[in-house]
């Protein structure tokens, strides 16, 4: 009996110890995921991130983590890859101002809660690139003007006028890229289409020249029909936006300004009519000739 006795004690008290190691796991485990995951941290300044395309989730986190916001760069890419991974987390800035939980920080970057009001850029038809950098310096400031004529050099016409709306801290690349990309998506269809056998380079030329000479939606499509009359008679276009069809036959080299739906839709769909000549009057009204003579007579009746 006594050696029956004898053995259970050593069981027991080994029964014990691993409960007592067991307990002191979980404790550890609680207090570790309390402290890293679930207890926010007390940020000392408000800290502002900006997420970009391309970015990855360990760069992101690791950022975070540098910037005081959150205690484990792991655990947030370990949250953020339970929600979805990269493709979840929104692009654009943050602003974090308070004390967060690793979850709720994860909860915000998944579901683009920014804590900060985007800009408004409204860039309008017939603006050119020197205006369209003046025109994201003023609601940008902190942009870096130099940088942005150099991104757009060379993309006038392929900058699509519109009302954008900007990060504080959006770089210079990922405007041109939104500028780039939305020209592409919303012309596609149109340029698609073509006219003629125009080339698109000729019908981007073509309808930058429209949006500059039409005066509202009345005129475009006329005034482009006789644009590509006079091309197709040999012609010089003779457009005061392009000062150099003054001299030469055809059309500019590049497009003269950002053009807008409207006046491209205008260019693959002219009016086909019997003049060759046009005009506006003071008021904007538009005045057509058929011939150089009753075009002459037509700037003595409205332009003197």
């Amino acid at each position: 009996m006594d050696d029956i006795q004898s053995t259970q004690e050593p069981t027991n008290k080994r029964k014990k110890f691993r409960l007592f190691v067991f307990i002191g796991i979980v404790f550890g485990l609680f207090v570790f995921f309390w402290f890293f995951v679930l207890a926010g941290v007390s940020l000392e300044k408000p800290v502002s991130i900006h997420i970009a395309r391309g970015d990855k989730v360990h760069t992101i986190a690791k950022e975070l983590e540098d910037k005081k916001v959150i205690r484990s760069a792991v655990f947030l890419q370990s949250a953020i890859a339970f929600l979805g991974g990269d493709d979840k987390i929104k692009l654009g800035d943050y602003y974090f101002d308070k004390k967060l939980s690793l979850p709720q920080v994860a909860y915000r970057l998944a579901r683009g809660v920014h804590n900060i009001q985007p800009i408004k850029i409204t860039i309008p038809e017939g603006t050119t690139n020197a205006d369209m950098v003046q025109i994201i310096k003023n609601k940008l400031p902190n942009i870096d003007t130099l940088a942005v004529e150099r991104a757009i050099e060379g993309k006038q016409g392929h900058l699509f006028p519109d009302t954008y709306f900007f990060y504080p801290m959006t770089n210079v690349d990922e405007i041109v890229d939104i500028l780039s990309s939305t020209y592409n998506n919303k012309t596609k269809v149109i340029l698609t289409k073509g006219y003629k056998s125009y080339s698109i380079k000729e019908i981007e030329i073509m309808a930058s020249i429209v949006e500059e000479e039409a005066n509202g939606n009345e005129d475009r499509d006329i005034i482009a029909g006789i644009l590509w009359k006079r091309l197709e008679k040999g012609m010089m276009l003779q457009v005061d936006v392009a000062p150099e069809t003054y001299k030469t036959k055809g059309l500019p080299e590049y497009p003269i300004t950002n053009f807008g739906l409207k006046s491209l839709a205008a260019t693959v769909n002219p009016k086909e009519t019997v003049y060759l000549f046009y005009l506006h009057d003071k008021d904007g009204m538009i005045h057509l000739a058929k011939t150089f003579t009753e075009h002459k007579n037509n700037i003595r009746k409205y332009l003197r």
